[in-house]
């Protein structure tokens, strides 16, 4: 027989290229494509400070809907583990962008 599992999709939020980039070389079993690396990058091109900031982070938060979005139509993916990795405070929009509240069904 199989294996019954409830399996759980972890989504870290990206908070800029750097951070995938440290993902990319220091955390096994993680791979983070160049063209999300390439998007963060590009979302902070021309801005400084605080507004770079803003728009590399709005973009990482892009990403992660997007990839919450993608994960749930997996057959046998069961849930989203979010893993804000010391950005508790992007949950709630993140949670909202990747339209998981109201929970869906």
């Amino acid at each position: 027989g199989g294996l019954d599992a409830w399996v759980l999709a972890g989504i870290i939020p990206l908070k800029g290229p750097k951070m995938a980039q440290f993902m990319n070389k220091r955390i096994p079993g993680i791979k983070i494509p160049d063209s999300m690396i390439s998007r963060l990058e590009k979302a902070g091109r021309g801005l400084k400070g605080a507004e770079k900031r803003a728009s590399v982070r709005g973009e990482g938060l892009r990403i992660a809907s997007e990839t919450i979005k993608e994960a749930r139509k997996i057959k046998g993916v069961d849930g989203i583990h979010i893993m804000s990795v010391g950005w508790e405070s992007a949950i709630p929009e993140l949670v909202k962008g990747a339209r998981l509240h109201p929970r869906p069904d």
